[in-house]
Order: structure tokens, then sequence, then C-alpha cells
């Protein structure tokens, strides 16, 4: 049998599945801390991709062994 997941957004928008036991507003409160403590756009893409299922290839390891194409 074979599945298939699409996820389609526009422009600017995000999607986030928080690492359990955290949750959405976990992650919302880290990343406006980090903001508002003045971390870098690079500095806060590296805290989301470990607490965000899909970010940092989440998303192809959750698929594995099926092929993602993007």
């Amino acid at each position: 049998m074979t599945y298939s997941l699409h996820l389609l957004q526009e422009a600017g928008q995000t999607y986030y599945v928080s690492v359990p036991p955290l949750t959405l507003k976990d992650l919302s409160g880290a990343t406006k801390s980090l903001a508002n403590a003045g971390a870098g756009i690079v500095e806060l893409n590296t805290v989301r991709k470990h607490i965000d299922i899909l970010k940092g290839g989440g998303l192809a390891q959750l698929a594995y062994p099926a092929q993602v194409i993007i």
C-alpha cells in the first residue's frame, strides 16, 4: 500500500510539529524569547531544527524508507 502526504504552503508560512513533550506554545515562547534576546535567523533556525519534528530533514526521516521528492 502506498501513502502520500502533500504539504502546501504559501511563501512566509511555517508548519511546526513540536517534539513531545514540547507544545506549540513552548516552541513559540522559545522563538520569541530568543528573538527578543537578539538571536539572529541562523540561531533561531538551529533551535527550531532541534525542537520541530519536520525541520532539518525530520520529514524525510519520518517518511523513510519512502522516497521524498521536493
